[in-house]
This record gives C-alpha cells, sequence and structure tokens, in this order.
C-alpha cells in the first residue's frame, strides 16, 4: 500500500490528507539510505522541509514544537544520531531492493 501511495502522490493523483504520510516516508527512508539508522533530529527536519516546501504553511513547521520540548525533558529524543560504520552494506540493500533483485 506504501509503494501505491508513494506513486499515486508522484502521479498527483493522491488525497492531500495523505501528502504528509508520504513526506514522511520519504524523508523516514532517506534518512536511513543516508546514514544506515535513524537520525531523529535530521528525520524531523527534512520532513519539516519537504513539508513546507509542499504546503508553503509556517504553520506546519512549528506546529509540533512543544511535542519536541516534551519529549527532549523526557529524554525521549536524541540529538545526536549514530551512523553505521560500514554504510557501503547499507547502500548495497537499497541498491537491490531498487533494481528489483533479491
Amino acid at each position: 500500500m506504501d509503494a501505491l501511495r508513494t506513486e499515486s502522490y508522484r502521479r498527483g493523483m493522491t488525497n492531500e490528507k495523505l501528502a504528509p504520510v508520504i513526506l514522511f516516508q520519504k524523508a523516514f527512508i532517506d534518512n536511513i539510505r543516508r546514514n544506515g539508522r535513524l537520525d531523529e533530529i535530521e528525520l524531523i527536519a527534512q520532513f519539516k522541509i519537504l513539508g513546507f516546501a509542499a504546503t508553503r504553511s509556517p504553520r506546519f513547521l512549528f506546529k509540533d514544537a512543544s511535542l519536541g520540548l516534551k519529549l527532549q525533558a523526557r529524554e525521549k529524543l536524541h540529538l545526536r544520531g549514530e551512523k553505521v560504520r560500514d554504510r557501503g552494506v547499507v547502500r548495497r540493500i537499497f541498491d537491490r531492493c531498487q533494481n528489483g533483485s533479491a
């Protein structure tokens, strides 16, 4: 379903309500591809930038700011993400997935 949602979004055939979901998925996968692991702050930043570019709404940028402060106070938001040492392995995994070979 995610692949179909993404393709329909790419073709401009999706419901506007799904746009943030698809943008989040894109930011998430790009983050994993780049780091090999999830870097939470980078994910949030990329999602907010993609969302702002799509909506042009400053409200979108700051909508969840108070949640970030609460997460940080409870030490649930990690400011520094770790990268996988051998990102070549991650790159090969993504290449194989994109090329369709298993």
